[in-house]
């Protein structure tokens, strides 16, 4: 009578075992299957987030840079800039100058020579020379000056035997990165690859 009852709470247990078995690995299946759908959708925003990140930073960096070009181009062709040029008047030069960066709320402006030499910054620029050097094509670049990057749009104006390039420019700082952080509703870390 002994072995057989033991035989039976050994029956037990194995049944009891076998069904706990079975329902955690329901369970775990049932899971797994949420997690994956979990990790998939949020996976999904997470991409869809960063796209439209993506696409308002484009945005607003194409929109700067029309307003560096619009102003840029408008200064050179504008009769008062030019005829400043030919006479080589410096206050006259810098009073447009000064009016068309202040449409545009621009940080910086630049006025060099066909050399790439500095003749006139609303900036205090200690080491400006070799990075103005590359200041003689008409384009929207980058710039290191001093310590800060600046986005930059330059074009030349010449009047007569006088060549001067024009650069208007925004700074690109942490005011700028907070702006996209904030625009965009993500947080934003911006690297700078100095290759001097």
């Amino acid at each position: 009578m002994f072995v057989v009852r033991r035989i039976a709470l050994s029956f037990r247990s194995k049944v009891t075992i076998i069904t706990l078995l079975i329902v955690l690995g329901c369970q775990a299946g049932a899971a797994g299957v949420v997690l994956f759908a979990t990790n998939r959708s949020v996976s999904q925003s997470a991409e869809e987030q960063i796209e439209i990140a993506l696409s308002t930073y484009e945005t607003l960096i194409a929109k700067r840079a029309r307003l560096l070009k619009q102003a840029a181009l408008a200064l050179g062709r504008d009769e008062v800039f030019r005829n400043a040029v030919t006479r080589n008047d410096l206050a006259a030069m810098e009073a447009e100058i000064a009016r068309q960066a202040s449409i545009i709320d621009a940080d910086i402006y630049l006025i060099s020579d066909d050399q790439g030499n500095l003749i006139s910054s609303n900036q205090e620029l200690a080491d400006a020379g070799n990075a103005l050097s590359v200041i003689t094509t008409e384009s929207h670049s980058g710039l290191k000056l001093d310590a800060h990057y600046y986005e930059l749009f330059s074009v030349p104006v010449a009047d007569g035997d006088e060549l001067r390039w024009v650069s208007l420019g925004y700074r690109l700082d942490d005011a700028l990165t907070y702006e996209l952080a904030e625009l965009v509703g993500m947080d934003l870390t911006v690297l700078s690859l100095d290759k001097t």
